[in-house]
């Protein structure tokens, strides 16, 4: 009698937890993360970290403004395997900020403004992710690769 209640309890948890379609789905997470590169407009050439640069690393911020308070936003420079790019920063626009400031040294100050695309999924909850990126008011500059350019 306890083998057969034994049996019949794991029999049906077994049923219970086949009918969950999200059992071991790996979800996607939210994405607020860029990866970023400042290159010449002209010559593609880095300007931060190649041996043409022109701006320093160290320096470089991006930030908010709510009022008068300036938030910096998380920021680190990433080494990359690629052969194209070397290294690039990699900012974190989070929780969904619409505009950001680019500060390259003390007189070179860019805008950023980000669009996001939220949706909702049956498993995972609700998923946003960057969808547009503007530089200075000029359209998307998302191309679609892992690295986005700003051509200064």
């Amino acid at each position: 009698m306890i083998i057969r209640l034994s049996l019949l309890t794991l029999v049906s948890i077994f049923i219970l937890s086949s009918c969950d379609p999200c059992k071991k789905l790996d979800c996607v997470s939210s994405d607020f993360d860029m990866r970023l590169k400042i290159v010449s407009a002209e010559t593609g050439k880095d300007l931060v970290f190649g041996s043409d640069k022109v701006y320093d690393a160290s320096k470089i911020k991006f930030y908010i403004l709510k009022g008068s308070d300036t938030t910096l936003l998380s920021k680190r420079i990433v080494d990359s395997d690629s052969t194209t790019f070397n290294r690039y920063f990699e900012v974190t626009f989070f929780p969904k900020i619409d505009t950001a400031y680019l500060q390259l040294n003390n007189k070179d100050i860019d805008t950023l403004f980000i669009s996001y695309k939220s949706r909702n999924t049956r498993c995972c909850g609700v998923i946003t992710e960057i969808t547009n990126l503007n530089y200075n008011n000029r359209l998307n500059i998302l191309d679609g690769g892992v690295i986005q350019e700003i051509k200064k």
